[in-house]
């Protein structure tokens, strides 16, 4: 039994297309939703239409998707590095060195 099973060449290549694709899924998402915001009209939006109300949600919609677009980017560092076995084992390691610190501290 090995710790870290062997991926075939197909497996990280599948891993590197789908992180990108969801890379490339919340990009284009924050993008369109900044730019129904900022260039849909004055800034900042005032009223009570619907129009304005849109904006608004486009902005919230952009910012959550520009957040999840630097997540997937590191999805896609991981995909393309070390794997996402290792690097869950790393982040696990890190959390154990972060608790005995907190332990004795």
């Amino acid at each position: 039994m090995k710790l870290f099973p062997s991926r075939t060449v197909e497996e990280r290549q599948s891993d590197r297309k789908d992180a990108l694709s969801v890379f490339f899924v919340f990009v284009v998402l924050a993008l369109a939703g900044l730019a129904l915001f900022f260039l849909g009209g004055e800034l900042p939006p005032a009223g009570h239409s619907l129009w304005v109300t849109a904006r608004w949600i486009a902005l919230i919609v952009g910012f959550a998707a520009a957040w999840l677009a630097v997540q997937s980017l590191f999805e896609l560092a991981i995909a393309w590095t070390i794997g996402p076995e290792r690097a869950f084992a790393l982040l696990a390691v890190v959390v154990l060195i972060g608790a005995l610190f907190a332990w004795w501290a």
